[in-house]
């Protein structure tokens, strides 16, 4: 007995850390009377030792599983799949976010075992009449069995009654989550259609001149992909000090064009997924991080293209040359010298947090881009910082503003010292750029990989940017696209995401792509409603357009999903979001289907 009431307990917490906010009571019981008829089960093994041994197991197996999705919950606001869970390994790098994982209530669903284990192998050699008494303890027959007639009839007439329930349990229940999981087929929606749209997908990337259409063309390309670089503290100011002063400054150059309804689009990879994303404009994988799901594909991406263009391809990174199969990712993606941890000169002291520091990140790459710009030919450089890693937290002697003693310590205190840091010296970067004459004849893209504090932080953000933190904030990052000779500095407020970001400099480099599936537009000349379809932090189906945001409801019923208009923020009748919201489906299931059957590029 006291087992099911622990977990009880372990259900409602894990509930209200997953966020089930439709039908929570149901959705809670069906775990547990799940939970006594799996125990009741057990308890019929004639053989006493086997018997108590496997409700033990059941148990421990049970709260450990409840553990991890709680853990990946947190950082990823979603339940984790079984593909996924191989991956874990890759988190181990990152044990600087394991404090703000392992919080007091995740890990009130684990600490118990200790205690657990501990009694039940010292009943194993105490009196029979103490193994008694114990198991009345765990195990009361008395109460359990009509606790369990009721259960049984629970859950075949009263729980299953709705078909919405059935839904709600899918999505949610957590039992029945990871059975439907293991028994995924990777069923693709309307599955019939898809070989008839895929066409139009190889279509979309051929130039079609327009606005800025070869503005770039022969010029070299600097990409800095920045960790975890969110679009709110772009010009923003925290006690009076610029948060991103040197953003902000090269924000008014003449030849900048700043787009600041940009949206990530990354799965199970994160950083790593956001540069899939963004050189090939495919949907990211749900299963797990692209460059290892999809490892074997053949790919045409921004790289590509740009070799076939003459162009030298370098990626600099300075972190472990395999993390997110990199090492194996970057050929296949057409990078001709991956430039890593390894290659760089660094003690300790040059660590913040995650990895090397985007001072010496910046001033050692700096040495390469130089030669480089002495070749005969034009390169292109992906850059990926490292410093702004969450949890954020930077030794004092590189804080620079000083956090008020509200923020003192949370996420946002951190953050807000972390990107400036970064700032400086990617300011440093870009007018070294300038003093060498390299910036002159090089076309410049900066954006965020993915957001940096999601809404579990709902108050705290809210609170500071004095109105309501919601997902479209979370996900928002800045794209800043330099362009030499370019003398119209804008503002564009076109909705797009990292999936735009191919076909948009692929438009401003002049260079054609008549060989691969791509799923953005470009958004410098895209003249339809837009479409950023998520399928990760918010459940798949979920788009922001031109004017506005669905958010499917976590019980995946549509009917409960979300809509409000992007910049009034009032609500939208789901109704009206049927056709975008099908849009999206199809666009991400036609794109699995592509990197499925290995047809991105075409023959």
């Amino acid at each position: 007995m006291l087992l099911l009431l622990l977990l009880a307990y372990k259900f409602s917490v894990y509930g209200v850390i997953t966020q089930i906010t439709n039908n929570f009571f149901n959705i809670t019981l069906i775990s547990i009377m799940l939970s006594m008829v799996l125990i009741s089960v057990l308890n019929n093994v004639k053989r006493k030792s086997i018997k108590d041994s496997s409700i033990i197991v059941f148990y421990t197996f049970v709260s450990i599983l409840l553990f991890v999705d709680v853990i990946y919950f947190t950082y990823f606001s979603e339940l984790p799949k079984a593909k996924m869970l191989t991956y874990a390994g890759q988190l181990s790098a990152t044990k600087s976010i394991f404090k703000y994982l392992f919080n007091p209530l995740n890990i009130s669903l684990i600490i118990d075992l200790p205690f657990v284990l501990i009694g039940y192998f010292y009943t194993r050699i105490t009196k029979r009449e103490i193994r008694d008494e114990t198991y009345e303890i765990l195990y009361n027959p008395i109460i359990m069995k009509p606790l369990l007639k009721l259960s049984i009839i629970l859950l075949s007439f009263g729980v299953f009654s709705n078909s919405q329930y059935l839904r709600c349990v899918e999505t949610q229940e957590f039992f029945t989550y990871h059975i439907v999981d293991l028994l995924d087929d990777n069923v693709y929606a309307k599955e019939e259609n898809i070989e008839d749209n895929i066409e139009k997908y190889y279509n979309r990337g051929r130039l079609k001149r327009g606005a800025y259409t070869g503005v770039g063309k022969g010029k070299n390309l600097i990409v800095i992909q920045v960790e975890a670089l969110q679009n709110f503290v772009i010009d923003r100011e925290y006690g009076n000090v610029e948060i991103t002063p040197n953003l902000n400054s090269f924000l008014k150059d003449d030849s900048v064009l700043y787009f600041d309804h940009y949206y990530q689009l990354v799965g199970k990879g994160n950083t790593s997924d956001a540069e899939f994303v963004t050189h090939n404009s495919l949907y990211p994988s749900i299963d797990g991080p692209s460059y290892s799901m999809y490892e074997r594909n053949n790919y045409y991406g921004l790289p590509w293209a740009l070799k076939d263009n003459g162009y030298n391809t370098w990626a600099f990174h300075g972190f472990e040359k395999d993390y997110w199969n990199r090492d194996k990712a970057y050929k296949n993606q057409g990078f001709d010298r991956f430039i890593n941890e390894e290659d760089y000169d660094f003690t300790e002291e040059d660590t913040i947090g995650f990895g090397l520091n985007d001072e010496v990140f910046f001033e050692q790459s700096m040495k390469h881009i130089k030669d480089l710009s002495k070749k005969d030919e034009p390169f292109y450089a992906f850059m990926v910082t490292l410093t702004s890693h969450s949890p954020f937290e930077m030794p004092d002697e590189y804080k620079n503003i000083t956090i008020d003693k509200e923020h003192e310590g949370t996420i946002l205190g951190n953050y807000i010292n972390s990107i400036n840091y970064t700032d400086l010296y990617l300011g440093k970067f870009l007018k070294e750029l300038e003093k060498e004459g390299i910036l002159e004849d090089t076309v410049v893209a900066i954006y965020g990989d993915h957001f940096a504090i999601n809404t579990d932080h709902t108050m705290l953000m809210t609170n500071y940017l004095e109105r309501e933190y919601r997902l479209e904030d979370m996900m928002n990052i800045p794209l800043i696209l330099y362009i030499p000779g370019n003398q119209n500095n804008k503002t564009i407020s076109k909705v797009g995401s990292q999936l735009d970001f191919y076909p948009t400099i692929m438009n401003v480099m002049g260079i054609n792509n008549t060989k691969s599936a791509i799923f953005g537009n470009d958004i410098l000349n895209n003249k339809n409603n837009s479409l950023v379809a998520s399928q990760s932090y918010a459940l798949k189906g979920s788009y922001f357009s031109d004017d506005t945001a669905f958010i499917v409801s976590r019980d995946g019923i549509y009917e409960n999903s979300e809509a409000y208009d992007l910049d009034t923020r009032e609500k939208v009748d789901v109704d009206n979001c049927i056709l975008m919201h099908n849009r999206a489906l199809t666009e991400i299931d036609t794109c699995r289907y592509i990197l499925d059957n290995n047809l991105v590029v075409r023959d």
